[in-house]
Order: structure tokens, then C-alpha cells, then sequence
């Protein structure tokens, strides 16, 4: 049984680097997901995740770069679909020699092929953000928060989970209308 040790609203000074998905329907049987980084308060050096969707629903068709790495170089890209498992494998990275980014702006869009109606959700895996210092190192309190979204729907909700391995405290957000949040930490 969880037992909360505490409730809290997070503060932007105190939260910890969040990336997170929106999504917009375009020309009728597309959806654009853009994954998004905000509060990097350490400098970036790459992100990598898996990005899990309904294969039954969705097809890739595309991924285009943010512009959030390209404010420190020319960062190198890959991006794999991987057929019948349903999965985007992504990753970029900027060179030892080019300014890391901090703050906030957008990794990444990629435009999906709607081939059945219903909600679409998305799910990150093996997600990492790295940082170099003296040599590539995973930043801790990264958030990634999972996304759903349906054609019509006005409102989305969103539902975080983190486990910090370096110390075992659990974590949960959830973001009901993309303005209020609820934030809980579980020792």
C-alpha cells in the first residue's frame, strides 16, 4: 500500500526538467506529436526515448527535428520505426564541442498516418536526457509524461510516473486541464 508522505503544488523555480507531448490533427487522417522540453536548468547535451503507440491505429510516417539542440550546433538524428511492435526509436545529440541548450523548446514532431478512429495514446520508454560533463552523464529528475488525445476532445489529461533508481522515491504528476497539477512524492 503507497502511503503519501507529502502533497504539493511544484513551483516552476523548484520543478524539475519535464518533457511532455502535445498533439494536433491535421488534413483530416494525420496527427502531429510534438515531444517538448521545459525547466532544463542543466545544459543538454541529447535526448533518446522509445515513443510507444497503437500500431493498429497509427502509422509513422515521419519525424521532423525541433529546434531545441539546433540552438547549440548540428545535432545528428536517428529515428526508426520499428514495424509490428509499435515504437519510434529517437535520438539526438549534439557534438562535444557545440553549446548545450538550457530551458525549454521543442525536440521533436512526428506526423502519424490515422488508420482507425479512436484515442490515441503515447507512451515513453527507456527515456534519457544527457548532459557532458567531463564525459555523457544522464541528468536526474527528468519527468516524461505519457499524452493521449482524441479527435474532438477539448480537455486532455496527462499522467507522469517517475522512479528516481538512485533512491527509490516514486513520483506522480497529473496534469487534468494543462494548468493545474498535482504533484506526489512517495518515499
Amino acid at each position: 500500500m503507497f502511503q503519501f508522505e507529502s502533497l504539493e503544488a511544484t513551483s516552476f523555480d523548484e520543478a524539475p526538467t519535464r518533457v511532455y507531448l502535445n498533439g494536433e490533427f491535421l488534413n483530416g487522417d494525420l496527427l502531429l506529436i510534438s515531444a517538448e522540453i521545459e525547466n532544463a536548468q542543466v545544459p543538454v547535451l541529447g535526448t533518446s526515448f522509445h515513443l510507444k503507440y497503437d500500431e493498429n491505429k497509427l502509422k509513422f510516417l515521419r519525424y521532423e527535428p525541433g529546434g531545441f539542440l539546433e540552438q547549440g550546433g548540428d545535432p545528428f538524428y536517428l529515428a526508426k520505426d520499428i514495424e509490428n511492435e509499435g515504437k519510434v526509436i529517437f535520438g539526438q545529440t549534439l557534438r562535444n564541442d557545440d553549446r548545450f541548450p538550457v530551458g525549454e523548446g521543442d525536440l521533436v514532431q512526428f506526423t502519424f498516418q490515422i488508420e482507425e478512429e479512436g484515442i490515441f495514446a503515447f507512451e515513453f520508454d527507456r527515456e534519457v536526457v544527457s548532459s557532458l560533463d567531463e564525459v555523457r552523464q544522464d541528468i536526474d529528475d527528468v519527468i516524461f509524461e505519457d499524452f493521449s488525445i482524441e479527435r474532438g476532445s477539448d480537455k486532455e489529461s496527462v499522467f507522469a510516473s517517475k522512479l528516481d533508481i538512485n533512491t527509490g522515491e516514486k513520483g506522480f504528476s497529473f496534469n487534468f486541464d494543462g494548468k493545474n497539477k498535482i504533484v506526489i512524492s512517495i518515499r
